[in-house]
């Protein structure tokens, strides 16, 4: 499956590197997707080509740049992941209505080695070839944790705000947390999640 990144900040970097494949990335002028692409063995074009030319296109832009990204991606990309903080898979469905799209939350959970997705797929990607292949592709970086939608935040990064920004919560912090989103899961609980009582 050829991957093409949408981005190539941080969290590009960091699955690129993971897959340890050449990808084809495109950035918005930082020359971060140069340096990814020669130090991969992949390209750097411009966001349309990538879509045109990747199995799959993997947004990893900042989620302000979703409709600006949409106008010059939508209509060529086969297939969408998104990696994008707090941006819906109803409003991920609204940018990109004519492809299949996964939303993933890797963020802090990739350093752990685990992603999390959200199980809802349209267009008729649900149990198809398709969504057996991303999955495989993001395992490659670790566990894939299916989640209902309304906990995919909640399992994402804990936030964060004044002076506790600048420090890395504690890995057990995390994964208390992160646990007590899944046991909420397993139940069916519609309790706010523990990770928004900040």
């Amino acid at each position: 499956m050829q991957v093409g990144l949408i981005g190539a900040g941080n969290m590009a970097r960091a699955l690129a590197r993971g897959w340890a494949d050449p990808v084809l990335v495109s950035d918005s002028g930082s020359g971060r997707a140069a340096a990814l692409a020669a130090e991969l063995g992949g390209e750097a074009l411009p966001s349309a080509q990538v879509a045109q030319r990747a199995d799959l296109v993997v947004l990893c832009h900042k989620p302000a740049q979703l409709h600006d990204v949409a106008r010059e991606v939508a209509g060529k990309a086969r297939a969408v992941a998104s990696i994008l903080a707090a941006t819906s898979s109803s409003v991920l469905h609204e940018a990109y209505p004519d492809a299949p799209v996964f939303r993933l939350t890797p963020n802090t959970p990739v350093e752990m080695r685990c992603v999390h997705r959200d199980p809802a797929t349209p267009n008729g990607a649900a149990g198809s070839e398709l969504e057996a292949d991303v999955l495989a592709l993001f395992a490659r970086l670790g566990a894939v944790v299916k989640l209902p939608e309304r906990l995919m935040d909640a399992a994402g990064p804990t936030p964060l705000s004044g002076t506790e920004s600048m420090l890395r919560p504690p890995q057990s912090l995390w994964w208390g947390r992160w646990r007590a989103a899944l046991r909420c899961s397993r139940r069916g609980a519609t309790t706010r999640s523990p990770f928004a009582e900040r």
